[in-house]
């Protein structure tokens, strides 16, 4: 092996490694497997959304919107178990992983 082929070897390991590190980087894709289970994309309308959530829940998933701080109830929640999405129940953590950062 020359020189050169070796250098090409090389940049190749370079980019398909960035490719990798950026996709990594940019959050789980829809294939990705969380528990066992695949991530799926909800898509629905912005009223099929206002069906399934409360007012300041669809103000602050799809609006954008933030609670007043030490507004929400389970800010002093402490039972054991787990976390899930207001809009889809997917897993989003466990009690035990709970941090209290003091902000509200």
């Amino acid at each position: 092996m020359n020189r050169q082929a070796i250098l090409k070897s090389v940049g190749v390991l370079l980019v398909v490694g960035s490719i990798e590190l950026l996709t990594s980087a940019f959050g789980p894709t829809p294939d990705t497997v969380y528990d066992g289970k695949p991530q799926r994309r909800y898509e629905k309308t912005e009223a099929e959304w206002k069906n399934v959530l409360t007012p300041a829940q669809f103000a602050i998933m799809r609006k954008h919107d933030t609670e007043r701080p030490h507004s929400s109830p389970l800010a002093r929640n402490h039972e054991p178990g787990l976390y899930r999405c207001a809009g889809c129940h997917e897993p989003l953590f466990s009690a035990g992983t709970k941090f209290e950062s003091g902000t509200g």
